[in-house]
This record gives structure tokens, C-alpha cells and sequence, in this order.
């Protein structure tokens, strides 16, 4: 949600509609409705951060976040792969007719372990990528 709410222009009539409660149809003569509106949004952007630097307008920040709930990421709650692994298998079974699929608990380690490798190479990635950069400041 956050990259498509950077660009503020795009949500006048959102703003709008918050501000107002009211909203009227286009096939409608001048007449308004009341409105009774819950968003719900998700993004992985800081935007706290955003609204420093101006691309995200603080208003419109407090008026969505009302309840702000953080869901840290996949890499730091492993415990949560068996159950999401169990989760999909159940519902690709009930999408199919099936029954459903077990997974070797093995498997699911195995997973757990490529989660948590590729988490490290993607970080050590991105150290080497900064090295070159931080070697010449200091010289």
C-alpha cells in the first residue's frame, strides 16, 4: 500500500471521503450519501520515515493509522513455517477435493534451514555490496 500512497495526489477523493463521510455516485444529481468506511492497509515501507522526507503525507498517515499492527518478517518467527507449510497443504486439498498432503518434519527443518541461510547470504550480500563503498571513506 505504501508505494501506491506515496504519490498523494492519486487519493484526493480518499481524502475526501475521509474528511467528509459522504461520498456521491456519478449517476447521482448532487445528491451525497453517508458513508461509513474501514480501511485496511499493509506496506513495507517505514512510513514514519516517509512523512520526514515528504513523500507521504502525514494526515493521511493518522488517519490510517489507527490501529497499527507489525507483523515481523518470516525470517524472524521460523516457528510459524511448520504451521503456514500445514496451512497451504490444507487449503490446496480442499481446492483440489483431496486429501490432505502430509509433510516429513525433516522437510519442514530442511526449509526452515534454507530460510535462514538465504537470510544470512542476503545480508552478507548486501555487506559486500557496501564494502567497496566504506573502504574508500575511510581511506
Amino acid at each position: 500500500m505504501g508505494r501506491h500512497l506515496l504519490r498523494s495526489e492519486r487519493f484526493l477523493n480518499l481524502d475526501f471521503l475521509f474528511s467528509n463521510l459522504k461520498y456521491s455516485p456519478l449517476c447521482a444529481d448532487n445528491k451525497s450519501s453517508p458513508v461509513n468506511v474501514r480501511v485496511v492497509g499493509a506496506t513495507n515501507e517505514v512510513l514514519q520515515g516517509k512523512m520526514k522526507d515528504g513523500t507521504f503525507r502525514e494526515d493521511l498517515y493518522y488517519r490510517l493509522a489507527v490501529i497499527p499492527v507489525e507483523i515481523p518478517p518470516l525470517r524472524e518467527r521460523l516457528e510459524d513455517v511448520p504451521l503456514l507449510v500445514n496451512h497451504f497443504l490444507q487449503k490446496q486439498a480442499s481446492a483440489s477435493g483431496g486429501e490432505p498432503k502430509t509433510i516429513d518434519p525433516l522437510a519442514v527443518d530442511i526449509l526452515v534451514t534454507t530460510i535462514t541461510r538465504a537470510t544470512c547470504a542476503s545480508w552478507r550480500t548486501r555487506s559486500n555490496a557496501r564494502a567497496p563503498y566504506a573502504t574508500k571513506a575511510r581511506s
